[in-house]
């Protein structure tokens, strides 16, 4: 009985996920954000690209804490303060490496889209060990042609 569950279980996630897959548009537009602090002097900008099967993004910030070695970050689903789902597996957004005159980024190629008609924000969260504590947002809009 439990592998019959298990299979109709998958089968039903499978289905929801090529629905919900053929209502979404993907983002066919470049879109940026103006990092803003919070709980930090940190600031920052960021540009998602759409590309292949993926996109590509280039987060920088500037005025990160000296007692910071790498900062994680990642896009979330909805606006700052929001605390929306995280986009993608957390593993596919590398860590920025904070250099000595307190800046960082990272350019990466992340293998999954974003929906044209939803709202997004980055996120530059504390450390790896707190990934609770936000230190900068900022929401992803159209950029300027």
């Amino acid at each position: 009985m439990l592998p019959r569950l298990i299979l109709i279980s998958l089968v039903s996630a499978s289905a929801l996920q090529a629905q919900g897959a053929e209502s979404a548009t993907p983002l066919k537009s470049e879109l940026v954000a103006t990092l803003a602090p919070a709980n930090s002097r940190m600031t920052g900008d960021a540009s998602v690209k759409p590309g292949g099967k993926g996109m590509r993004v280039k987060v920088s910030i500037r005025n990160a804490s000296s007692q910071t070695d790498d900062l994680p970050w990642q896009i979330r689903k909805g606006s700052c303060g929001e605390n929306g789902d995280v986009i993608g597996a957390q593993a596919a957004y590398r860590v920025m490496q904070v250099r000595a005159d307190q800046t960082a980024d990272v350019n990466v190629n992340l293998p999954f889209v974003l929906d044209e008609g939803e709202k997004y924000s980055v996120l530059v969260l504390a450390s790896r060990t707190d990934m609770d504590r936000m230190i900068a947002c900022g929401n992803l809009t159209l950029a300027a042609k």
